[in-house]
């Protein structure tokens, strides 16, 4: 059977038009064009119904980068089977379920057999609904049982094209990764259902965007959840930040440097990684019970662990002063978060110089 496999789907609402870019799967190459749905209608609410049709249907089957649309159109499923039950498909219900007539040559025993003057009699009002070329055969549906059908499918159609929009216009902030209570942290293998299992936070796969998580998640099984990533959350005052960027200046870092949280990391300096999940939850630890704002942080490895020395700037402006004297001393306070012990972290005062261009060390 012949399918389109669509790359992306453009809705414009305002133009009335949806632009689809896809490939037939029997030709090859695949060569994908972008095309205009439904061209030659005017009313864009039927031409986004059909669409609703042909994506649940089958006929536009939808790569793994239409994850928004993949993703309306998992959510939704799962909406309808929850309500009208498992076995349900959008298919199903909506195809016309009404007796048909036939007139002349009998062309199966699913059609109840008419004679002319039945449909002449007035009884009943009756719809063609096919001719054979020779005219011999006709099919009719009664007019009543057509009519009720046509209203059960469109109610049926509106409240999964509801639905569906709804999922397809759901936003979600923040970055994402995927968890297995029976695997650990898990990192797929290309997009055919096989992963990679334990993986460290430093090499688990970030997700961007929570619908590709999601839809991703689904394809590993149902034991698979998706997971946010932690972000910062204390919010430093603005004197804070000012505050951040002075001493910045003062330990010889470029400026560019005090617009993210970046780590002295032994060699060179980086930008702290959103993977680095255990950090990150520990400087919002440390932020949200002192009040202090952390602007660079030093790595050491030492005989008792793995050490993040975080350097902050606290919530007592009084302070700032002495503290801005420590860092011309080549010294200063600072939270070191032991990684590989967290019982050992601690506030305490450790010797920090100058190693490279924009990179800093702790002295002791």
């Amino acid at each position: 059977m012949s399918v389109e496999k669509v790359k992306c789907i453009t809705r414009k609402p305002k133009e009335g038009k949806i632009f689809i870019t896809s490939a037939c799967n029997n030709v090859r190459p695949l060569t994908y064009h972008k095309w205009e749905f439904m061209q030659n209608s005017n009313d864009y609410h039927e031409k986004e119904l059909e669409l609703m049709r042909g994506i649940n249907g089958g006929g536009l089957v939808l790569n793994d980068s239409c994850y928004n649309w993949n993703y309306a159109k998992l959510k939704t499923r799962d909406y309808m089977q929850e309500k009208y039950g498992k076995d349900y498909d959008l298919y199903d219900l909506s195809t016309m379920e009404y007796t048909s007539y036939c007139l002349g040559e009998q062309i199966s025993s699913a059609y109840i057999p008419i004679t002319q003057a039945e449909i002449e009699s007035g009884n009943y009002e009756y719809i063609l609904e096919w001719k054979s070329k020779d005219n011999k055969s006709k099919v009719y549906y009664r007019a009543e049982e057509y009519n009720s059908e046509q209203t059960r499918v469109m109610e049926v159609l509106e409240e999964y094209y509801n639905v569906f929009i709804g999922y397809l216009e759901e936003k979600h902030d923040g970055k994402y990764y995927l968890y297995s209570k029976n695997y650990g942290n898990i990192t797929p293998k290309g997009t055919q259902g096989s992963f990679y299992y334990n993986v460290s936070e430093e090499n688990i796969k970030i997700y961007d965007n929570y619908k590709q998580a999601y839809c991703m998640k689904e394809t590993l099984g149902k034991d698979v959840e998706v997971k946010a990533v932690p972000r910062r959350e204390y919010k430093p005052t603005n004197e804070q930040v000012a505050e951040s960027k002075k001493r910045i200046e003062l330990l010889g870092i470029e400026p560019r440097f005090s617009d993210k949280l970046y780590m002295s990391d032994r060699y060179y300096i980086r930008e702290v990684k959103d993977s680095e999940m255990d950090l990150i939850r520990a400087i919002n630890n440390f932020e949200k019970k002192y009040n202090a704002y952390v602007y660079h942080i030093i790595y050491t490895k030492s005989n008792f662990g793995n050490l993040y020395n975080m350097l902050y700037v606290s919530n007592s402006t009084e302070e700032w002063g002495a503290d801005r004297k420590d860092l011309q001393n080549k010294e200063c306070y600072a939270y070191v978060y032991n990684k590989s012990d967290e019982v050992c972290s601690e506030i305490g005062l450790i010797g920090v110089e100058k190693a490279d261009t924009n990179l800093l060390t702790r002295t002791f």
